[in-house]
């Protein structure tokens, strides 16, 4: 028979591990590896408690942005220019909005005036109403504006609030495409823009085109006063600071038509011009002329006045003299009379009023010829 297990047998069981065996330094192990994580998890958080009531709630407020503070969300207080404290994320959150002035441009331009800055040469005959900007005059022309404006924050509350603006207002709106619509912007720049072409489109649907290419401050003083009292009716914490219409341009398939009306208003005006200064230059010299005629007249009336005055005196004294002796004043006379006639007269002879005499004129006489030299004059003899 063969031999069976003794199932009932026991086996010799290993002795028992001394008590400074590996058990004990296990158990060590991980008492030193439990305290060190524990001192570190106290560092840790008594340094994110220092951080949090000290540098984490600080910040610094630069001259051209305002923060607003929004307490779990909510709105708390808005910081202005300097430095500041307030708890930290979770508790506080911060948003910078940007005060200094913001442009925006809005061009109602051909497809490619955006890339280069300039109108392109368009090839085709028409306009695409998809694909190209163009705006609608009264009298049913196609006209090219482009705008340029700027605003300011000044309530960043409200601008914040009203205008949905981004998480960061300091960079551009949030882009957002639903179904089968194109992409679009949803924030204040996309707001304005909207707001600009509102005030654009009215005033130029009431201007004819000849008065928008001519009188272009009046086309942009009525666009700008429609733009800034809708966004000022809006109330969302900012204003218009001034808008610029930076091109007016017809389509540039009518181009030279437009070039040409445009030069003759220029030949005309200019014709207008020198009309009026030839006019203001006219009237300036009639007027110097007529001042210096009626100096004139002025002048001799007073002298002709001065002269008969004095001859009216000078008459009176002869008239008084004649009431007292008339015959000594009429001889008086008639030497002044005569010595005043004779004064003129070269050769006078004087004839005698009783007996015969004979006078002799010749009435030819001989030339009086140099004498020579040498010799002495009227008559002289030389001793």
């Amino acid at each position: 028979m063969s031999e069976q297990p003794n199932i009932f047998k026991k086996e010799p069981v290993a002795p028992p591990m001394e008590a400074g065996g590996a058990v004990d330094s296990g158990v060590n192990s991980l008492l030193k590896s439990l305290r060190f994580a524990f001192l570190t998890l106290v560092v840790i958080i008594v340094g994110t408690m220092i951080y949090f009531v000290t540098l984490g709630g600080y910040i610094a407020v630069p001259p051209q942005e305002a923060v607003i503070v929004l307490k779990f969300g909510a709105y708390e207080e808005t910081a202005q220019r300097g430095p500041h404290w307030f708890f930290p994320y979770p508790v506080n959150e911060f948003v910078h909005i940007p005060t200094s002035p913001q442009m925006i441009t809005v061009a109602y331009m051909p497809d490619g005036y955006e890339r280069d800055g300039k109108m392109p040469e368009n090839s085709r005959p028409w306009i695409n109403s998809g694909i190209d900007g163009y705006l609608l005059t009264s009298d049913t022309n196609i006209i090219h504006t482009a705008w340029s404006f700027t605003y300011i924050v000044t309530e960043p509350e409200l601008y914040y609030t009203k205008c949905m603006t981004p998480d960061d207002p300091r960079n551009a709106d949030e882009m957002f495409q639903y179904a089968k619509t194109p992409p679009t912007g949803r924030g204040p720049q996309t707001l304005l823009k909207c707001l600009l072409n509102e005030a654009v489109t009215e005033v130029t649907a009431q201007m004819p085109v000849d008065e928008i290419l001519t009188k272009r401050s009046e086309y942009q003083a009525r666009v700008f006063s429609i733009f800034a009292q809708s966004v000022a009716e809006m109330n969302l914490g900012m204003v218009i600071d001034n808008l610029t219409v930076s091109s007016i341009e017809p389509p540039s398939q009518t181009q030279a038509a437009f070039l040409e009306a445009t030069s003759a208003g220029t030949t005309r005006d200019t014709y207008i011009t020198e009309a009026n200064a030839f006019a203001i230059r006219t009237e300036t010299e009639a007027q110097s002329r007529a001042t210096k005629l009626l100096a004139d007249a002025d002048s001799y009336k007073r002298q002709v006045v001065s002269q008969l005055r004095s001859e009216s005196i000078y008459f009176n004294s002869i008239l008084a003299e004649y009431n007292k002796n008339s015959n000594s004043t009429l001889v008086a006379l008639y030497y002044d009379v005569l010595g005043e006639a004779m004064s003129g007269v070269g050769e006078k002879f004087f004839l005698g009023g009783d007996g015969m005499k004979e006078l002799r004129l010749k009435l030819n006489p001989e030339i009086k010829k140099a004498p020579a030299a040498g010799q002495p004059q009227n008559g002289a003899q030389l001793q």
